[in-house]
């Protein structure tokens, strides 16, 4: 559970075109991450997540939610083009 005793808020814009994040863990105990704009807006910059059933890719539409701790495993797909924003709550 993620309440809101939260460490940093992050609001992110990226339009590195051709840019990627590499899979990863993060060093925060929990991430929570609000999609500020829908998937349709840009193309690519998809967020990917890999765990014990494989690899998956959720459709983001604004406003929804991600919730993950330091052991998930996630990158984001090469952004081709658009702007994608995202609201990141981190708990230390």
């Amino acid at each position: 559970m993620f309440n809101s005793d939260y460490d940093e808020i992050i609001i992110r814009r990226c339009e590195a075109h051709g840019k990627l994040i590499k899979f990863h863990t993060d060093a925060q105990q929990k991430t929570l991450q609000v999609s500020l704009n829908d998937d349709s807006e840009y193309v690519g910059g998809r967020l990917v997540f890999v765990n014990n059933e494989g690899i998956h890719t959720p459709i983001r539409k604004t406003g929804t939610v991600t919730i993950h701790d330091k052991k998930i495993v996630h990158a984001v797909s090469l952004l081709e083009s658009g702007t994608r924003y995202s609201l990141f709550m981190l708990k230390n």
